[in-house]
């Protein structure tokens, strides 16, 4: 009576004794045990994985960024060439131009020469008798002067010697108070020469030389260059040339 009264007591007071085995607390551990375990084995293989794959595209990448890259300096270095070729050209064919510019300055004067052997080699085709052939302007040393040359040529068959003078103005035009004004200067208020007229002789041809020393404010047009021949049936020669200074 004894021991059904207590347990009626506890049944009233809601107490429920349950008996607790040993293995089953252990197995519940080693349960935890194997899925914390297995999770951490999970987490470190997913972890190798990744950085390997990480890995893997990072190295992907940096190949193909040095692809990029040596791409990029083969396009550069290509770029260079073409332009260098392209300088090189256009150099080149400037240097063409202006050779063949030299050379055609080259031919003209080289025909100048040729009519001028011409009318001393084979004066029946060109003008008889002394001949002005030419005329040459160029910068002197000081300010507002110039040296100048005139070619004297003889186109006869039969070449005696032909003496005579030169005589040299130049017209142009000078300021004035009501503007400007023409006006012809000799090379004796001109020139520096010893001698004036100049004098010449000569059989074939003949430079004859001189300055020309011009007065500030005056502007020059034409030069007339006359040739008097000496003798009684001698004609007088003029001929006028544009001011213009010759290069070199």
């Amino acid at each position: 009576m004894t021991s059904l009264g207590f347990i009626s007591r506890m049944i009233d007071s809601r107490y429920i004794l349950v008996t607790e085995s040993p293995w089953r607390r252990y197995l519940v551990r080693a349960g935890v045990m194997v899925v914390v375990c297995a999770a951490v084995a999970f987490g470190y293989w997913l972890g190798r994985e990744t950085a390997l794959l990480d890995g893997s595209y990072t190295s992907s990448l940096e190949a193909l960024d040095q692809a990029h890259r040596a791409k990029i300096t083969q396009l550069n270095g290509d770029l260079v060439d073409a332009r260098l070729a392209q300088t090189v050209n256009e150099q080149a064919s400037q240097s063409l131009r202006s050779r063949i510019s030299e050379l055609r300055d080259a031919v003209a004067v080289l025909e100048e020469e040729v009519v001028f052997y011409k009318s001393l080699m084979a004066p029946s085709s060109l003008a008889k008798g002394l001949q002005i052939s030419d005329f040459e302007l160029h910068p002197a040393e000081e300010d507002n002067q110039y040296a100048f040359r005139v070619l004297l040529t003889q186109a006869v068959v039969r070449r005696d010697w032909v003496q005579g003078a030169v005589e040299l103005s130049v017209q142009g035009w000078v300021q004035a108070d009501d503007g400007e004004k023409e006006e012809s200067l000799s090379l004796a208020d001109l020139g520096e020469q010893d001698v004036y007229p100049l004098k010449f002789k000569f059989r074939y041809f003949q430079n004859v030389t001189g300055l020309i020393s011009l007065p500030d404010g005056f502007r020059p047009e034409l030069v007339v260059v006359a040739a008097t021949p000496r003798g009684r049936s001698a004609d007088a020669l003029q001929r006028s040339f544009r001011w213009a200074l010759n290069a070199g």
